[in-house]
């Protein structure tokens, strides 16, 4: 490729693992929810202004480039997919708004919204406006695809959005420094350059490839291990579908943190140990055996300085063991709750 070729950004392999793992019912989607004071956007009638709301929101993602851009699929020889500028892109098509149903809680209604699918042939974000709150108050919820962020970059995204001072310089920047959707000529010279430089890496890594050899054998050994084994018979066994419903149970995260000090354990150690303690009392409660039972549970794996993340760690939750599963519970009576 010549050195003024524009640069291409592709999918990370673990983007497309994480395509890859989806279906229609379980969309790979993260979400954040808001609530903001309504009364500086309210209309001469007292109402929210939600078309206000609407332009002023387009008018700060125009800002950030990430949410202009959607995955142009690749054909053979042109290497993995690669995002794009989409030039039809008009970010009011992603800003909708809704009213809360009345005694209907925010987050819980939310919930079911998250998992509705974005279009994978549009830049993959929207945002809900939703009306309806007490208090005279009006929510957020920011969808985001977990291709284009992860956790940390959507808590990034999301603080450009509702910055009180957007800085408006980088909107008229924005539109002379998106790059041209690349020919199938680019692509396929791009992955053959990228293929050359794999193997020169793989040269050069020659004198490691006995212990590199050694710890992949390793690690494709366990991970075929946890891949082959079934998940156990129980009635939570069932494939996911789109009736599937979210229900919140809310802990102050001061006393999840406290658990966790009594424990020695992180706050995610605590998590887990209350969802392993509350699955082994709820298939007891069905009459269902648990004695030895193990429950497969995935957890993101992000990398500091990495980027997005990258991989899944899979989980042996004890639901079988008493002794373990109790240790929430334990920690709670110890602290007189």
């Amino acid at each position: 490729m010549s050195n003024d070729a524009p640069e291409l950004h592709r999918l990370r392999l673990g983007d497309l693992a994480n395509l890859w793992a989806e279906d229609r019912n379980t969309p790979s989607q993260i979400a954040l929810i808001g609530e903001l004071a309504a009364e500086p956007l309210r209309d001469a009638a007292g109402h929210l202004d939600v078309q206000r709301v609407r332009a002023e929101l387009a008018r700060r993602v125009r800002r950030i480039p990430e949410l202009g851009r959607r995955i142009r699929w690749t054909r053979p020889g042109e290497g993995r997919p690669v995002w794009v500028h989409d030039a039809a892109f008009d970010p009011l098509d992603h800003i909708t708004a809704a009213t809360l149903p009345a005694g209907t809680d925010l987050a819980a209604w939310c919930a079911d919204r998250v998992v509705r699918r974005l279009d994978p042939a549009r830049p993959l974000w929207r945002i809900e406006i939703v009306d309806g709150l007490p208090g005279r108050r009006f929510g957020l919820l920011i969808v985001l695809h977990h291709v284009l962020a992860d956790g940390l970059t959507g808590i990034a995204i999301a603080g450009r959005l509702l910055d009180t001072c957007p800085d408006d310089r980088a909107e008229a920047a924005r539109p002379s420094t998106e790059s041209p959707v690349p020919t199938h000529r680019a692509l396929v010279a791009d992955a053959r350059h990228a293929r050359r430089r794999a193997v020169t890496a793989a040269l050069r890594a020659i004198p490691r490839i006995p212990a590199t050899l050694l710890r992949t054998v390793r690690q494709v050994r366990d991970a075929a291990g946890d891949l082959r084994e079934t998940a156990p018979k129980t009635s939570l066994r069932r494939r996911v579908g789109p009736g599937r419903r979210l229900v919140l149970v809310r802990f102050p995260l001061e006393e999840v943190r406290a658990a966790g000090r009594t424990a020695g354990a992180t706050v995610n150690d605590v998590l887990l140990a209350a969802v392993t303690s509350g699955l082994r009392e709820l298939l007891l409660a069905r009459g269902e055996r648990v004695d030895g039972l193990t429950l497969r549970a995935s957890m993101p794996v992000g990398v500091t300085g990495a980027g997005q993340t990258s991989a899944m760690l899979l989980l042996g939750l004890p639901v079988g063991d008493p002794t373990r599963t109790g240790a929430w519970r334990r920690s709670r009576r110890r602290r007189g709750r």
